[in-house]
């Protein structure tokens, strides 16, 4: 049996899962899988989402309503811009983003 502050951190963890807003819902661990091991890797999913959202924020990532403004562009000239890879588009948390360095090479003067 854990010990209360080994369940104290635990709680803490999960707690500052759902303090960042991260939708998570009750899941049934798959037949054969200890609970605790399934927990686990639950977190670690969290964790590494967690941080690669950070890191984007740090890169730069502008949302492709930004772009459009940005550019004064539409929404087919943008994905054609995609497509030709002008922009690469990335996922950050299931949402596409582009990266600020590709705009800024397009807004610059060459």
């Amino acid at each position: 049996m854990r010990s209360p502050s080994e369940r104290g951190s635990r709680e803490a963890e999960f707690q500052n899962i759902f303090d960042y807003g991260y939708d998570i819902g009750l899941v049934r661990a798959p037949p054969g899988i200890y609970l605790g091991h399934f927990a686990r890797e639950l977190l670690a999913e969290a964790r590494q989402n967690f941080e690669r959202e950070r890191a984007a924020i740090a890169e730069g990532y502008i949302t492709p309503e930004m772009v459009k403004t940005l550019l004064r562009i539409s929404e087919s000239t943008l994905y054609r811009m995609a497509k030709a890879k002008i922009l690469v588009t990335v996922f950050v948390g299931g949402q596409k983003r582009y990266r600020r360095s590709d705009l800024d090479k397009i807004l610059s003067p060459s």
